[in-house]
């Protein structure tokens, strides 16, 4: 009994003490820690209400915004995107006068945690909340708005979607986000390097026979923006091995992108070599430039070109 324990009749727990117990079960080893955290939450928050009646002198306590995302956020971390979500309602349909409403981090770790899934329809069950999310800003929780890591994150979940247009999926949703930012202005809603490496990911997935021409636009538009002061967008070497993965692919459809791969791998060589560190190249960019060529049935010059790559390789690494 919370009253008769060490006699301490006015010593009662709060939501913050409650809220560290549940981040204690989130940060354990076991293996169920989440539904831990969560049988915590529900059960404890309505047995208390019977000592609100029963004790005046005991504080009034409701679970707040931080205690469903800390429950949230455990099963993220659990990988269970189905009890995050039902959480994650839970918390929406709050019934009890608390006034307790979702926030960006609360939709956040549901969507994340979707995208990392990998189950079926899971960029589906992403961009729905993407759209709840936005339906809530728009109706006057200012707390819901999403941000570019949200959006990349729905990104990302079609970019590992198994749905036969995920990437016109992905590309629809990105040209949506980049003209919103361009539209409004606000630096925070540009499309980063983490956005671009994803979309062209999901084109890089797609196998479309366009795959390549959309891949060096993208890398077009990103290296703009970086110039006109977007500091977020610049290109890396996971950037341009991305886009060299689509060349690569594309070679067995079009001949000409095993040269236009390598012409890339030398740009990205030379950014390099005048210091840019980002752009070092490692294995997997020659890989896909070797394989640019090896895959090129229709060129004379496919050995030349597998021979250029290997020895500049070995000059790279001497």
């Amino acid at each position: 009994d919370i009253q008769q324990k060490n006699g301490l009749q006015d010593v009662f727990p709060n939501t913050e003490s409650i809220n560290s117990v549940l981040t204690a079960w989130t940060l354990s080893k076991h293996p169920n820690a989440a539904e831990k955290a969560e049988e915590l939450m529900v059960n404890f928050f309505d047995e208390i209400q019977q000592y609100n009646n029963a004790i005046d002198r005991m504080p009034k306590m409701w679970p707040n915004l931080n205690t469903y995302n800390i429950v949230i956020g455990a099963y993220t971390k659990q990988n269970a995107p189905r009890k995050a979500e039902a959480i994650l309602y839970r918390l929406i349909n709050d019934q009890k006068g608390t006034r307790v409403r979702p926030n960006a981090k609360s939709f956040g770790f549901v969507i994340s945690c979707w995208a990392k899934s990998r189950e079926h329809g899971s960029a589906e069950r992403a961009e729905q909340l993407l759209l709840q999310m936005e339906k809530l800003y728009r109706n006057g929780n200012r707390d819901v708005q999403p941000n570019i890591i949200v959006y990349s994150a729905v990104i990302d979940a079609w970019s590992k979607s198994d749905h036969p247009n995920a990437a016109l999926k992905a590309q629809s949703l990105f040209d949506r986000v980049l003209s919103e930012a361009k539209a409004t202005k606000k630096k925070y809603m540009y499309p980063n390097s983490i956005t671009f490496n994803t979309i062209l990911q999901a084109w890089a997935n797609s196998n479309k026979p366009n795959a390549a021409k959309q891949a060096v636009y993208l890398l077009e538009q990103m290296e703009a923006l970086y110039r006109s002061g977007i500091r977020d967008a610049k290109p890396t070497s996971r950037t341009l091995n991305i886009v060299l993965l689509c060349m690569a692919k594309n070679s067995k459809r079009e001949p000409a992108s095993s040269q236009q791969a390598e012409d890339l791998f030398e740009r990205m060589l030379s950014l390099y070599i005048e210091g840019d560190k980002s752009m070092m190249p490692d294995s997997f960019t020659f890989s896909s430039c070797v394989n640019a060529w090896a895959w090129n049935k229709n060129s004379a010059n496919a050995g030349r070109g597998v021979l250029r790559l290997i020895l500049k390789m070995e000059t790279l690494y001497e």
